[in-house]
């Protein structure tokens, strides 16, 4: 015959479940506390430094982000627009209108390129083109034919260091392949 159960009474079964709740709840609390403060920690320092912008070439302007290490060119009927928010660093687009290259920042959790494409692969479509590209200081990402809202884009992802990846996007046209062949790390 079954017992019958009785809410309100203490047994050994109820003193137990009570110990486990009473260790596991803050051992949760601390473990998600700790989790929290890795996710605040890891967020980008605010932009201080000025970018500048310098001749280049005849045909292009020179962009310059000394804060994390790098330079591109882009067309002289161009103009740089700075942004405020720490993942996207400048838009760069054409004086009279159109579309811009963007420059951002993504975090970095990958070793390497080979780890940054498999995961970049997995959100992209299958309709994408991709090329590695080894340069002497840093490894580049590229992927062109990425159909959006009808017009096909591209963006290059490089690593610069343990926290971040820079990613430069723009239409899938010569231009834009032409600021992404322009880029350097210093």
């Amino acid at each position: 015959m079954r017992k019958k159960i009785v809410w309100n009474q203490v047994t050994w079964y109820s003193k137990i479940l009570a110990a486990v709740i009473f260790v596991a709840l803050p051992l949760l609390a601390f473990y998600y506390g700790i989790q929290l403060g890795f996710a605040l920690s890891s967020q980008p320092p605010q932009i201080i430094a000025i970018n500048y912008v310098e001749q280049g070439t005849a045909a292009a302007l020179r962009y310059a982000n000394p804060d994390h290490q790098f330079t591109l060119e882009y067309p002289s009927g161009w103009k740089v627009s700075e942004s405020v928010d720490p993942y996207t660093l400048a838009a760069l687009a054409p004086k009279d209108g159109g579309v811009p290259v963007k420059i951002f920042l993504e975090k970095n959790n990958f070793t390497n390129i080979d780890a940054l494409k498999a995961a970049k692969d997995a959100g992209l479509g299958v309709n994408t083109q991709y090329e590695i590209r080894h340069f002497p200081n840093f490894d580049a990402l590229i992927y062109t034919n990425i159909p959006q809202s009808g017009t096909n884009f591209a963006v290059m992802f490089v690593l610069l260091n343990k926290s971040y990846v820079l990613g430069i996007a723009g239409q899938d046209t010569k231009t834009t392949l032409d600021v992404f062949n322009s880029f350097r790390k210093i």
